[in-house]
């Protein structure tokens, strides 16, 4: 009897433009021996995408966010530490 291998499924992104990001906010889930790093993306109308650093094209869509003018490049340091615990941390804010 061999092993089945499970298939992954590509989670999709949900589509937006970069002129549609209202906020940007990291913080981190305790997984008891480790720390997920996750990011929430909030849109106009509301709207709030979230992501985190195990979904495919993590580091992508990470590097398109930080194009907005503006955007904090120091987050990761910001969220990181202290480990297992939350850092909310806000990246981006658009000005009116």
């Amino acid at each position: 009897m061999t092993a089945k291998r499970r298939k992954t499924k590509r989670l999709r992104l949900e589509p937006y433009t970069l002129a549609e990001v209202q906020e940007v906010h990291f913080y981190k889930r305790d997984l008891l021996t480790s720390d997920l790093i996750c990011c929430e993306i909030t849109l106009q109308g509301g709207r709030v995408i979230n992501i985190h650093e195990e979904m495919p094209d993590w580091e992508k869509e990470i590097e398109r966010l930080s194009s907005l003018v503006g955007f904090d490049a120091g987050w990761f340091g910001k969220v990181s530490q202290p480990p297992f615990e939350t850092c909310l941390t806000r990246a981006f804010v658009r000005s009116l």
